[in-house]
């Protein structure tokens, strides 16, 4: 099989008939199948200067970013900026939005447009509104990736950009609490953009050097993000907003910054959006069709050009016979090496793992099972104790992230005689902003010299104790007036807090 586009086309050559189209492709093999494989040539040469091609003429995977010409190379560049471009509104409307949630369900009505939410439902209220886009992604993650590669990164991602733009408009216009959380989960239906946009760096980068460097790019963009949203939802919100006026006071309907004071914020949210959107719809390409052809299938088209030159050279229809119980043999082989390495993966001694008896009740047999085992077996088997911690570990980091983004703005928005700070929203967003300074400050100066020194496991038990003084500290300021103390208190806690998050994550 040969791959489609620009970058398809390879010269022939006598040596890459060799049968080296039957080696497995460890870069074409998803990535939760190749979890501690090594790729190994073939054939390797003797001289240090030459390892970039081996033998048989096929270059390997760790170099090959660099068999890429300079057009191809600027071309895949561009094509990651597409990439993201499709992620950047989503997240920079997060960032925005995120310090800003108690704030703007306090300027939110439930039933009566004369009477705003009481300031004791605020925090239950913010909570849902925050809910309501995360818990669509549970689902919708997995289903827009699948349908991603079926029908095309392009189309889900040119469908998730306008929508996004269409909810965040909605959303700065409303001041219904109901018609809110509506935006909000539509934008969490269509939010897969991340995991789209991300499977398309994978097709895009097929070597483990180019999707390391793909992949950074790609945090890059959330950092970038962590920064800028929450200052541009400051600095763009009215100056108006606020937590702790009076729900039942009347509402004047002349000034439209008073009653829709957010919506200047997601106004630009949205321009942002039209404006990576109509970028991506003119020049994202499919990154399946751009990708370097992968080691098996060039060797395949070179062994087939091979095959079809002898033929056009000796006009001998002998050749037909011979092509057909090759590849009746090679399949064969590979059939039955495939069928060897899933008994192997499933029933090894050395990963513990055993195979589960057939639950489907119907169409299962020894070796494939049916539909539910072999479900079982896909989700099952990969989750050693080694795999299994990590995750567990993970979950409890980014809980307790989801919860001090949620609970500091609480605490900054309400009022003193509610035992909060109330703060404006700007200075909320500014704390937000910190948290997001001081992780990428930990991230690019401060962590490998700490992994140096206490490890990963050592590092991971620093930062979730960085998290309890910063908790309680804050927890302790909320219900006084603020002064020069509280300033220091709010950005020592935010400063304190990226570096744990940054520490635990890594």
């Amino acid at each position: 099989m040969t791959a489609k586009g620009p970058f398809s086309s390879y010269p022939p050559s006598a040596a890459a008939a060799a049968p080296a189209d039957k080696e497995e492709d460890a870069d074409n093999i998803p990535m939760h199948q190749t979890a501690g494989r090594s790729w190994t040539p073939t054939s390797t040469t003797s001289s240090p200067s030459s390892t970039d091609v081996d033998l048989d003429g096929l270059v390997s995977p760790t170099t090959a970013a660099n068999s890429r010409s300079p057009a191809q190379s600027a071309e895949a560049s561009w094509q990651l900026l597409m990439l993201l471009l499709a992620v950047l509104p989503e997240a920079v409307t997060e960032a925005m939005l995120t310090p800003l949630a108690p704030y703007m369900v306090a300027q939110y009505y439930v039933s009566d447009p004369h009477h705003l939410i009481a300031p004791a439902e605020i925090g239950a209220r913010a909570g849902a509104f925050s809910a309501a886009f995360y818990f669509p992604l549970l689902v919708m993650n997995v289903l827009w990736g699948a349908w991603s590669d079926r029908y095309g990164r392009k189309i889900i991602l040119m469908a998730g950009l306008l929508v996004a733009a269409v909810s965040v408009l909605a959303l700065g216009s409303t001041r219904s609490f109901y018609f809110a959380v509506a935006c909000r989960v539509l934008a969490g239906v269509f939010g897969g953009n991340s995991t789209v946009a991300k499977g398309g760096l994978g097709e895009l980068f097929q070597d483990s050097r180019g999707r390391a460097w793909a992949y950074a790019h790609y945090g890059s963009v959330y950092s970038i993000a962590g920064i800028a949203g929450p200052l541009l939802g400051g600095i763009l919100t009215s100056s108006k907003a606020s937590s702790t006026r009076d729900p039942d006071a009347p509402q004047p309907d002349s000034d439209i910054f008073t009653t829709h004071p957010f919506l200047l914020a997601c106004g630009f949210a949205g321009a942002l959006t039209l404006f990576c959107t109509f970028f991506v719809w003119r020049y994202l390409r499919e990154p399946r069709e751009l990708r370097l052809p992968t080691n098996a299938e060039k060797a395949s088209a070179a062994k087939a050009s091979t095959y079809a030159r002898v033929r056009q050279d000796d006009g001998d229809d002998a050749y037909e016979d011979e092509d057909a119980a090759t590849l009746a043999t090679d399949s064969a082989a590979d059939d039955g090496a495939a069928a060897k390495s899933l008994a192997a993966d499933i029933s090894s001694p050395t990963t513990g793992r055993k195979r589960l008896p057939n639950q489907s009740g119907k169409g299962g047999n020894a070796a494939g099972g049916g539909i539910f085992e072999r479900g079982m077996r896909a989700f099952v088997g990969p989750l050693t104790a080694s795999v299994v911690l990590p995750i567990c570990f993970y979950m409890l980091i980014a809980f307790c992230n989801m919860a001090w983004v949620t609970a500091l703005p609480l605490l900054h928005s309400s009022s003193v005689a509610a035992g909060g700070l109330a703060l404006k929203p700007f200075y909320t967003s500014l704390a937000m902003t910190v948290i997001a300074v001081s992780k990428l400050t930990t991230q690019v100066l401060l962590y490998r010299h700490m992994a140096a020194r206490l490890g990963v496991l050592g590092s991971y038990q620093l930062g979730m104790s960085l998290v309890i003084p910063p908790c309680i500290l804050s927890g302790l300021m909320g219900g006084y007036e603020v002064n020069s103390f509280t300033w220091v208190g709010v950005f020592f806690s935010s400063i304190v807090l990226g570096v744990a998050e940054a520490t635990s994550y890594l």
